[in-house]
């Protein structure tokens, strides 16, 4: 097992020249401490932290900042793990299993905190996706539970994973990433709506193929940077800046509302299947055209939607 370590970094931002001088007179003041450079995480006795268990596997392992002081590292890890440090005493609050099949493994997925949690809540939502696999955790601080709903996943993205992913108000993006042997590296957006519950491929893609990169927001909320991450034989030196209005848009184009149709049709098709695998030997004439009855209503609302 490989040995775990823990880092963490206290950043100062070196392009603010209004507050460099400040700055500059805090590093002095604070020499003990090394800013913009990854160092080992300790307590406050200085002692090293180590997060994890020896026997914990934390390949591709995801872990989002929350609570109602943000103080708590929400930490989710092959197979099928999460956990809960606190990172004011430097403890394991919590570990528990997440309600997937035993089949499935999560690695190089999305975790992301719903932007609309607030601080001082004592409820905390967050929306992870691997794979087939898209669920809504909500942790009650209070009670240190756990509470799952499943989403349902797109077909198309289901193969790739390592993608780079940002949670922008009520939508989740989705950039790039590979498939399971990374042969395939992908420069593919997708945008999912945590209102409608629902997905979209855009028409438009990113400028090169890329895998493992980190989206991020910059302050003004103008513009998202997609940093690093690899083309398949190297790593990649540049970043993107792309206009954050471009991925928010209503609007979808030809190509995009013909995606949407072609995928609601195969969503259809999986929730037939399920429904009639929980109806099994209760089948009859009446049950199934209740259910035709359900989608055609459905369908013929997804279709309205289109179109407006």
């Amino acid at each position: 097992m490989k040995k775990k370590h823990a880092l963490m970094m206290r950043y100062v931002s070196v392009w603010n020249n209004d507050n460099n001088d400040k700055k500059e007179d805090e590093i002095q003041i604070n020499n003990k401490k090394q800013f913009n450079k990854w160092i080992p995480l300790v307590d406050n006795n200085d002692n090293r932290i180590f997060i994890g268990r020896d026997e914990d596997d934390h390949e591709g392992i995801r872990a989002v900042i929350g609570g109602s002081n943000n103080h708590l590292l929400f930490i989710t890890y092959s197979p099928k793990n999460i956990d809960v440090f606190d990172l004011n005493t430097f403890q394991f609050v919590k570990h528990n299993t997440l309600p997937i099949d035993d089949n499935s493994d999560i690695k190089y997925h999305c975790f992301v905190s719903k932007r609309g949690n607030e601080s001082n809540k004592k409820s905390h939502e967050m929306i992870l996706f691997c794979k087939n696999i898209g669920l809504l955790i909500i942790y009650d601080e209070d009670n240190n539970i756990f509470q799952y709903h499943n989403i349902w996943v797109c077909t198309s993205i289901r193969s790739f994973i390592s993608y780079a992913c940002i949670c922008i108000d009520e939508f989740i993006l989705f950039f790039g990433g590979q498939n399971y042997d990374g042969f395939c590296i992908s420069n593919d957006v997708y945008k999912y709506s945590i209102v409608d519950k629902k997905w979209m491929k855009f028409e438009f893609t990113l400028p090169d193929l890329r895998t493992d990169s980190i989206a991020v927001l910059n302050e003004s909320d103008m513009f998202i940077h997609i940093i690093g991450g690899y083309t398949g034989n190297s790593g990649i030196s540049k970043h993107i800046r792309t206009k954050l209005k471009e991925w928010m848009r209503e609007e979808v184009t030809e190509k995009e509302k013909k995606w949407i149709i072609e995928e609601n049709e195969r969503r259809y098709v999986e929730e037939i299947k399920i429904e009639l695998e929980e109806m099994k030997e209760h089948i009859g004439i009446k049950k199934l055209k209740e259910l035709h009855h359900k989608i055609k209503k459905k369908k013929k609302r997804d279709t309205k939607k289109l179109k407006q």
